[in-house]
């Protein structure tokens, strides 16, 4: 890697170089790749593989091994990586001098083919005496064959009032050109997936809104005035909540549409953009009214909205999250990226977060494990320097993997994180309550988090109302270096948004 001028970034927790590789590969489409020691450091790599694996992003993981002798040399550390790996990703095996070219090849392929996904390489200690140059790595795109969409053809040319769904397996780079267009052609709603947020561009007057998540009733509603769906690479790890829609489905993906969760009358697999322009070529104004699309935004707004726990814009102790959040996207440049943790404010932020283009938001809806936010907003300010990157992240997740600060200041990278501080696991505590459970286990303790930064090398500032926030972000985003902003919160908020 060295020779060909690969860089190696370090980070301090084995997860994150996983995290990282499979943000960098949602902002490339080449597989980002990490590497990792034998024994604890594989273990502690697996979450991060998992998160990819049902994140649908295709990454290379890479840890040391034991070499393969009987009877072995020592047992320290001595595990059945390549078994357990085989269970969270598409290939998982060991490269030895004499396989390496084929099954680095082989591999790397499989990871972009079809559901895009992890492979496993484990190097046995050895001592190779030769270079083994891989074979040249290509990709065939699937052309699309009129005959074999005539079924959905027909399904389209029949509904009166049909609905275009995006999910994970429409982020391919050119594919936001051509969802717009089907979309424009149809005069139909349009909704998106948490992970492919802003490929279909949210300021647009056909996008109705995030479908998968808490708070999406008023997109439910328009699924059951619809008469078909059209799902344009969407994928059961898409949304965790059971699927309701009555209206029937045709499902359009590179790979893999037929979906179980949403049970598809037709499925085609195909290259997406052929197929969209197939579809389109042939589609007519439906008999949505105008305003349809405009009316579950608003509904989605009031619902996600702030509920009066707290003074509307705060009261310098504590503010609705929302406002925070608000507060962000009012600073941070259209161009930007954002980066979301897993907690209570993803769901905040995933509602009401406008995203005009792709690959400008990256969360994890598969897994969705916590601690995720702050390694995809380093790879996203590697991956494109000059453009300005932001994290939304709660306490708890942050705690996780707060070590990354050091990785974000070393590397000079001008990430804002905005810190959203509550003292407790709040989407544990909401169930909790609802059930009439006595709150357990969900609240911790508040650090400093501004000595923590400071230690770190990081800009600090606290706050708890609108004037004092917006002022903080306005500056953190011109700032040279990371900052982080903390905004106390009132967690009363999230007992609606969920």
């Amino acid at each position: 890697m060295r020779r060909v001028g690969i860089e190696y970034v370090l980070v301090h927790h084995e997860a994150t170089a996983a995290f990282m590789a499979a943000a960098t590969a949602q902002l490339t489409g080449v597989p980002g790749v990490c590497i990792v020691t034998r024994g604890p450091g594989a273990m502690n790599l697996y979450p991060g593989v998992a998160t990819a694996y049902l994140d649908r992003r295709p990454i290379v993981a890479i840890s040391a091994d034991h070499p393969v002798e009987d009877p072995p040399r020592d047992t320290h550390q001595r595990l059945p990586l390549v078994d357990q790996y085989r269970h969270v990703t598409k290939w998982s095996g060991r490269l030895t001098a004499e396989s390496m070219a084929g099954d680095m090849a082989a591999s790397w392929e499989l990871a972009l083919t079809g559901r895009p996904g992890p492979v496993y390489w484990a190097f046995p200690a050895a001592e190779v005496s030769r270079e083994v140059v891989p074979a040249a790595l290509a990709s065939a795109a699937v052309a699309a064959v009129q005959a074999e969409l005539a079924p959905a053809i027909e399904r389209l040319a029949a509904a009166r009032r049909p609905l275009l769904i995006t999910g994970i397996g429409a982020a391919r780079s050119g594919l936001d050109r051509e969802l717009v267009a089907l979309a424009q052609t149809l005069a139909c709603p349009a909704m998106a997936a948490p992970q492919v947020k802003g490929w279909f561009p949210e300021d647009h007057p056909l996008y109705a809104g995030t479908f998968g998540m808490y708070r999406d009733e008023p997109l439910h509603a328009l699924m059951e005035e619809a008469d078909l769906i059209v799902a344009v690479g969407l994928d059961g790890v898409d949304f965790f909540k059971r699927w309701r829609a009555t209206a029937l489905v045709v499902s359009l993906a590179e790979a893999e549409a037929d979906d179980s969760t949403f049970a598809p009358v037709v499925a085609h697999n195909g290259d997406l953009p052929t197929t969209l322009r197939a579809l389109r070529a042939v589609a007519r104004p439906s008999a949505w009214p105008p305003d349809a699309c405009g009316n579950a935004r608003r509904a989605i707004a009031a619902m996600i909205g702030p509920g009066g726990a707290t003074a509307p814009d705060g009261d310098g102790a504590r503010m609705p999250p929302q406002v925070a959040v608000e507060e962000l996207r009012r600073a941070l440049p259209r161009q930007g990226t954002l980066t979301v943790d897993v907690g209570s404010h993803k769901i905040v932020v995933v509602q009401q977060w406008r995203t005009p283009g792709p690959n400008q938001f990256i969360c994890s809806n598969g897994l969705s494990p916590m601690g995720t936010g702050l390694p995809f907003a380093i790879a996203a300010a590697l991956e494109r320097p000059g453009v300005p990157v932001a994290c939304v992240l709660g306490d708890g997740g942050f705690l996780i993997y707060a070590g990354e600060l050091e990785t974000i200041v070393r590397l000079g990278l001008p990430v804002v994180l905005l810190l959203l501080v509550d003292g407790a696991m709040s989407s544990i505590k909401v169930k909790q309550d609802r059930l009439g459970y006595a709150p357990t286990g969900t609240a911790f303790g508040t650090p400093d988090y501004g000595a923590v930064a400071r230690a770190f090398g990081l800009s600090h500032a606290r706050v708890g109302d609108r004037a004092s926030c917006r002022a903080a972000l306005a500056r953190a985003v011109v700032a040279d270096g990371p900052t982080l902003v903390e905004a106390w919160i009132d967690p009363a908020e999230y007992d609606r948004t969920q």
